[in-house]
């Protein structure tokens, strides 16, 4: 069995060698003086090598508790190996799926579908505020309690219609790395009624006919002389009037009504007109 004062004593020689800790478990000493752990393994009937780190980056003790999880693995069937390669792939991966990551894949897809420059502004704007929480975060490992912090940050500040939009882009962000498979849950939709609904207030219409605004739309609508004016809105709504649309057709016969001329008829001594 070693110990860390021999791992840490032994000195690199003119060719690489080994120190044995037992069960498989065992320090290779190179030439330059690293000191790698190495665990050495049959999986069907194959002579194999597993690398645990360097020493003492990795210690004894993390190790051999290596080597023990390791020897679980063997015994459930699977290949320690491979298992480690897996584990590694699925890291890089939820490193390259953050949610900047796939925020930014969405942005870009929303300029090649032509919106409006308005309306990318706004999606920028509340993205940059998304990422002060979410920006280095798997997407995977995204939860409802963590949107809803993002959410009352703009809430908090009275922002109630912002927060609303904020919640809709989260939505469609989390639905997007749904149709591209690095992810399976919208956290944002279980959101819905989670913040304050915008307060909503109504402006009246200009209906007093001596207010000054009122003065002024009419002086405004009344102007025939040169140069541009400037056209306010009606203090009074005006009646609207439904016609049918002009048709390119000439008209036909049956559309016209046709009256009758009157012919005269004599009542008590006077000439009156009657329809016929």
């Amino acid at each position: 069995m070693l110990t860390h004062i021999a791992i840490a004593n032994a000195k690199p020689a003119a060719k690489p060698y080994n120190l044995t800790d037992g069960d498989g478990l065992f320090v290779t000493v190179k030439t330059n003086g690293s000191k790698l752990w190495r665990f050495r393994y049959r999986f069907h009937k194959r002579q194999k090598t597993l690398h645990f780190g360097k020493f003492p980056s990795v210690s004894l003790a993390d190790a051999r508790e290596r080597c023990e999880e390791a020897r679980r693995h063997i015994a459930a069937g699977l290949d320690p190996a491979l298992v480690k390669k897996q584990a590694r792939d699925a890291a890089k991966l939820a490193a390259a799926n953050t949610f900047r990551a796939v925020a930014e894949e969405w942005y870009r897809k929303c300029v090649d579908e032509g919106l409006a420059d308005v309306t990318m502004r706004k999606i920028r704007w509340l993205l940059d505020i998304a990422y002060q929480t979410l920006a280095t975060q798997p997407i995977t490992a995204i939860t409802p309690p963590d949107c809803l912090t993002v959410l009352r940050k703009l809430e908090g500040t009275g922002r109630r219609e912002s927060a609303r939009r904020m919640r809709s882009v989260l939505g469609r962000v989390f639905r997007f790395s749904i149709w591209t498979g690095r992810a399976s849950l919208n956290p944002a939709a279980d959101l819905r009624g989670a913040i304050a609904a915008p307060i909503v207030t109504n402006i009246a219409a200009i209906t007093k006919a001596g207010s000054r605004l009122a003065g002024a739309a009419r002086i405004s609508r009344a102007w025939r002389g040169p140069g541009p004016r400037k056209l306010l809105p009606s203090p009074r709504p005006k009646p609207r009037s439904y016609h049918s649309q002009p048709s390119s057709r000439p008209p036909s016969h049956a559309s016209f009504r046709y009256r009758r001329k009157a012919r005269p008829v004599r009542v008590g001594g006077r000439r009156m007109q009657v329809p016929r």
